[in-house]
């Protein structure tokens, strides 16, 4: 894992952000925000800083920030972000359902060798103790156990992904590799308290601006007017389903399958893509 990608899991993890960062090492958010974008280096006297007062660990190779790991394999990536709901509400049998989906997802994933060499996945869970899978070739994609507590703060995990995914992309185009446009899948129980909902709308236009193509998952909701639509509606757009019963299986084989198919066509190539199975189209 490079630099900016040990520091965003740890800013993630902390629940902290560039302006306390900077407020800890005596840089500026400005100077912090644009190392994690890669519009600055980050600098061997920064991770120093770094590690004495923030007790950070960079002492992994930093392939990434030599562009080792693109000269060993300079194909054109595919990005794709999981964001999972794991607060109070998925508890019990739907998470351990929705854990045994994600090996499936990796296990299908790995069936292709395009997909192998071109495919990156991170994922990120959204409630209050965030846990995070940086981006990974398919082959090192390793989850985290995941756990069931608190509430769902969607919008910040948005955030934190977005952020990620700025900084990948930027360092692609400093190595220059090229990559097609991302994916965000979503799978949440619809339940959101606990956060401020005036950061929705710069959600939504976050996701605009990345231009991510984006699919969310309702899980465990019989009426979807039980589920938080005015909230998912603006970022789903008309792509909104709901899974029947507890069956992940279907879904994520169907991700696996739409990533596949993606990483094997020519960048900006129209891709058409089976309709996702075992759910239903939620039109609100």
């Amino acid at each position: 894992m490079d630099r900016r990608a040990v520091l965003q899991q740890w800013m993630t993890t902390h629940e902290r952000g560039p302006t306390w960062v900077a407020s800890k090492t005596g840089y500026s958010r400005e100077w912090i925000g644009a190392v994690l974008h890669g519009q600055k280096p980050f600098s061997n006297k920064l991770a120093r800083v770094l590690t004495e007062v923030l007790g950070i660990d960079f002492s992994e190779d930093d392939h990434s920030e030599s562009g080792i790991e693109f000269v060993a394999n300079p194909a054109p990536r595919s990005l794709c972000l999981l964001l999972l709901d794991t607060s109070a509400a998925m508890h019990g049998r739907p998470l351990a359902a929705l854990q045994e989906s994600i090996r499936v997802f990796k296990d299908d994933l790995l069936k292709d060798i395009q997909a192998v060499l071109r495919v990156e996945v991170a994922l990120f869970t959204f409630n209050p103790a965030v846990r995070a899978q940086d981006f990974v070739l398919a082959p090192r994609f390793a989850p985290p156990i995941l756990t069931a507590q608190g509430a769902a703060h969607l919008g910040a995990t948005i955030d934190r992904a977005l952020d990620r995914l700025e900084a990948r992309q930027a360092q692609y185009r400093a190595h220059g590799i090229s990559s097609r446009r991302p994916w965000v899948f979503v799978v949440t129980a619809g339940a959101f308290s606990g956060e401020d909902e005036t950061r929705d709308a710069s959600v939504v236009q976050r996701l605009r601006e990345a231009d991510v193509h984006t699919e969310v998952v309702l899980v465990g909701v019989e009426n979807v007017e039980n589920a938080d639509l005015a909230r998912l509606k603006p970022i789903a757009g008309d792509r909104l389903h709901r899974v029947q019963g507890l069956n992940f299986r279907p879904i994520f084989r169907w991700l696996a399958s739409s990533l596949r198919k993606v990483s094997s066509s020519k960048i900006g190539e129209p891709v058409t893509l089976s309709p996702m199975e075992g759910v239903d189209l939620v039109l609100v």
